[in-house]
């Protein structure tokens, strides 16, 4: 029996018979196995802190990169849009032949097919996005000015 704690007691207590305790030397508390636990702790949730703010920081930066290329894409239809109601127009009040007019036109912007096709009072804008969504806007006409644009699909 005495074997039983004097074992117990060495493990409780180390081999000089003192406790386990955190050892403090200056700045930091060390623990036992000599790192710094404090300071750790510190360095750690300020390395924490500093990615998710570079997380933040790179997801708003994609939303507005989207975005840009979406008004881009956008304001390019608009202008092919344009060119087309004006030519039209042009084909129509001149008299000239119904093959002049351009009824559908397929374009590449930024690596996206657009698909332009004119109704009489209006052209259908067609494409897709690039997580997939198909867009449709409609340019209202009348002669040579865009009258409303009324996008189909939400944008």
């Amino acid at each position: 029996m005495r074997f039983w704690t004097s074992k117990w007691k060495r493990f409780a207590f180390g081999k000089k018979g003192k406790p386990f305790s955190w050892k403090s030397t200056g700045a930091a508390s060390k623990s036992r196995n000599g790192y710094a636990s404090q300071t750790m702790l510190v360095l750690f949730l300020f390395s924490l802190m500093l990615l998710s703010l570079l997380s933040v920081y790179s997801v708003q930066r994609a939303g507005l990169y989207a975005a840009m290329r979406q008004s881009t894409l956008d304001l390019s239809c608009l202008s092919h849009v344009k060119a087309m109601i004006e030519n039209n127009a042009v084909v129509r009040q001149c008299g000239y032949g119904d093959d002049l007019l351009v009824l559908h036109k397929e374009v590449w912007i930024d690596g996206t097919r657009v698909e332009l096709d004119d109704e009489q009072t209006y052209v259908a804008c067609r494409y897709e996005r690039l997580d997939g969504v198909p867009i449709e806007i409609r340019f209202f006409y009348s002669d040579q000015a865009i009258v409303s644009i009324e996008p189909q699909t939400p944008i």
